[in-house]
């Protein structure tokens, strides 16, 4: 559709489907990171991305009840207040060791190593 190069696409899923789905699925990454904007996200843009501009009945369901996720432990998961609140400290946690990770392989890290080989390449000669 033209609003996103390949490039933009690629680094929207590194930088966010990349990270956290080595730890949950989908429905506990919207658990941990509010329920209701993904309502809001989904209730705007699907209109311009298919042909239904409805919500999905179980996130509807659960934002008209009052579910945020873990924040207020009612989300796509039940949770007891304590289990809730293990679920964002370790998310917090893996989000800073993943991200630590990740940083060791830019986007670019091929193209570094490409012109490393081809410096020692060109000194051997």
């Amino acid at each position: 559709q033209g609003y996103a190069t390949v490039e933009d696409v690629d680094r929207a899923c590194r930088n966010n489907a990349g990270y956290w789905m080595t730890l949950v699925g989908v429905f506990r990454w919207m658990d941990l990171t509010g329920v209701p904007a993904y309502h809001t996200v989904m209730k705007d843009l699907f209109p311009t991305l298919n042909n239904s501009a409805e919500v999905p009945k179980l996130i509807d369901e659960i934002v008209k009840s009052g579910g945020k996720g873990v924040a207020n432990a009612h989300g796509f998961h039940s949770y007891t207040p304590e289990e809730a609140k293990l679920w964002e400290e370790t998310f917090t946690a893996f989000s800073y060791d993943i991200r630590k990770l990740a940083l060791k392989y830019p986007e670019d890290v091929v193209k570094k190593k490409l012109k490393t080989l081809q410096k020692k390449n060109i000194n051997a000669k």
